[in-house]
């Protein structure tokens, strides 16, 4: 019944150093979780162990001191894992709630950032319309000053360059003809 004992108390001693091996990959809820769970197991454990003390006489009191010994051990172990559990969910909670700020202001941030440029974009869209707005009224500027700088050419044309063309053909027309009668007069 010894042996028993001391092989169970030799494996929570093995499983209580991996245990605290792993607890810094683990998360603290889990690490409290399963520190309540052994203690819980412990207490269990120790008593059945009086009950069977109580029972068994030498045999049982020799595995008792040494379990008791164990249960000491792990009971202290369990101590430091529950407190770092705790500080682990703390630490936590407090990182949690300074990245959950951070955001916040990040977002703050962004928006203003966003509004301005949607402002900007909102300016150089009307920027850009007007700018439309002014080639389309200069094109049809331009064009109406080529209609009225062709038509005042046409005006003139029409009222001095045609008359003299005419009258210098007229002249012309007469020379020719001046010549055509001498011509054949002679």
């Amino acid at each position: 019944m010894s042996l028993f004992y001391a092989t169970n108390a030799n494996s929570m001693k093995q499983g209580k150093q991996e245990k605290m091996i792993k607890q810094d990959g683990l998360d603290g809820n889990v690490l409290e979780k399963n520190a309540k769970a052994f203690r819980l197991k412990l207490k269990e454990l120790t008593e059945e162990l009086e009950l069977k003390m109580t029972l068994g006489g030498m045999e049982a009191r020799d595995a008792w001191s040494k379990t008791k010994a164990i249960v000491n051990e792990v009971s202290h172990s369990l101590d430091d894992t529950e407190y770092r559990a705790k500080e682990l969910t703390d630490e936590g909670r407090v990182r949690w709630h300074l990245a959950v700020m951070d955001a916040k202001d990040t977002w703050k941030d962004l928006k203003e950032v966003l509004s301005e440029f949607s402002k900007d974009a909102k300016e150089v869209k009307t920027e850009m319309d007007t700018a439309r707005v002014q080639v389309h009224l200069a094109r049809l500027d331009a064009r109406d000053s080529i209609e009225k700088r062709k038509k005042s050419i046409e005006a003139r044309y029409e009222s001095n360059v045609k008359p003299k063309i005419n009258g210098f053909i007229s002249e012309l027309n007469q020379q020719i003809d001046n010549i055509k009668n001498e011509l054949t007069k002679s």
